[in-house]
């Protein structure tokens, strides 16, 4: 069996590299970066999960919102221009509807699946904490 110690290995490699071998560095210059490092992470803002929750809600809520005032106008037009239309208009428009309409109510839905699942996460966090 072969044996190389890690002295062997750095001599040649600090030849090559024209630097100090890495295991020659002291513990206090290696505690003085950690300390530095742990500086920097303490002047960071702490990272909030509650509050991204509260966004991505935002948002979901403000899509929705959109999406169902889209469909409510369309509602509305339909009832103002219905009298005006053929038979064949009425059942085409009437379907068109039907399919906003229920695109609409999946979009919601599913919305509220990922509220609640969000929602869980947080409680779980909190929990942990």
């Amino acid at each position: 069996m072969v044996s190389i110690s890690s002295l062997a290995m750095n001599s040649p490699l600090s030849s090559i590299t024209g630097t100090e071998p890495m295991a020659e560095m002291t513990n206090t210059f290696m505690a003085g970066k950690f300390d530095a490092l742990m500086q920097n992470l303490r002047n960071m803002p702490a990272h909030n999960p509650a509050a991204d929750s509260a966004s991505i809600v935002t948002n979901l809520v403000q899509t929705g919102n959109t999406s169902v005032q889209s469909v409510m106008d369309q509602v509305q037009r339909f009832n103002d221009g219905a009298s005006m239309m053929s038979s064949q208009e009425f059942s085409a428009a009437g379907i068109a509807l039907t399919m906003d309409t229920a695109m609409v109510m999946f979009q919601l839905n599913a919305g509220m699946g990922m509220v609640h699942s969000s929602k869980s996460a947080v409680q779980i966090l909190f929990k942990n904490q």
